[in-house]
């Protein structure tokens, strides 16, 4: 684990170098943006107790799409409190197990994809369980939980890829939409994800422009650091990466 790091006002990055997500505290209730690895959940409680907190405090679990390494203490989460968990309809059956998600078409001779998805096993991505969203996603709308971010739809990593813009924290979480590092090659810098793990890179690099009038200065992803350069100036680096073949 690293250690966990407010990365904007009241909001705090857990998880590893692989695998970021994030608790927002508002008015002393909270809102879990993605929800890790199952094994991450020890990370989630000793936040929680520094901030004087416990897990009946969280009121929501917002999953920007329905990744595995984006699911893992989700439904524990809801199992330990009256926390809803949100996700897209797109996402929806594979979060809940009902459906595959594609298999990716990892390069396995790459080290760093090696070394990710050792990590990933010995933290249970397999085993994550089967999440019981209990509220739908509407993109354009406020959602009624700590924070009252803004859901935006933004397809193109998976189908039901959302972001979530919280005002009163200045920050826009992007899930994958974008990442600031690579979690195939390594590479750091602002990309959309890349082609082993994006299910729809055009779609993906479209689908900014629907952050792109949003004046929140911190982005957030998940994978990589997070940044303080404003959304606008986020997406013109993910589209010359783009551009360039990255």
């Amino acid at each position: 684990m690293t250690p966990v790091q407010e990365v904007a006002d009241n909001v705090f990055q857990l998880g590893t170098k692989h695998v970021n997500w994030f608790v927002v505290v508002e008015d002393g209730a909270i809102t879990v943006v993605d929800s890790g690895l199952p094994r991450y959940w020890d990370q989630l409680t000793d936040l929680l107790r520094r901030l004087g907190r416990s897990v009946s405090d969280i009121k929501a679990v917002l999953l920007t799409h329905g990744d595995a390494d984006h699911l893992g203490t989700a439904q524990r989460i809801a199992e330990n409190s009256q926390a809803r968990v949100f996700i897209h309809e797109a996402d929806r059956p594979t979060a809940a197990r009902e459906a595959k998600a594609a298999a990716p078409l990892l390069p396995l001779w790459r080290k760093h994809v090696v070394t990710f998805m050792t990590h990933a096993f010995r933290n249970r991505i397999a085993r994550y369980p089967a999440i019981v969203p209990t509220s739908p996603i509407a993109s354009g709308g406020r959602l009624n939980v700590p924070g009252n971010p803004l859901a935006i739809h933004t397809p193109g990593h998976t189908p039901g890829s959302v972001s979530f813009a919280f005002d009163h924290h200045d920050a826009v979480f992007v899930g994958d939409a974008m990442v600031n590092l690579d979690p195939v090659t390594y590479r750091p810098g602002v990309s959309v994800g890349p082609r082993a793990i994006t299910a729809d890179r055009a779609m993906a690099v479209d689908s900014l422009a629907h952050l792109e009038q949003l004046p929140h200065s911190v982005v957030l992803f998940g994978h990589g650091k997070a940044i303080d350069i404003g959304i606008g100036a986020s997406i013109q680096l993910a589209r010359s990466a783009f551009e360039d073949g990255r």
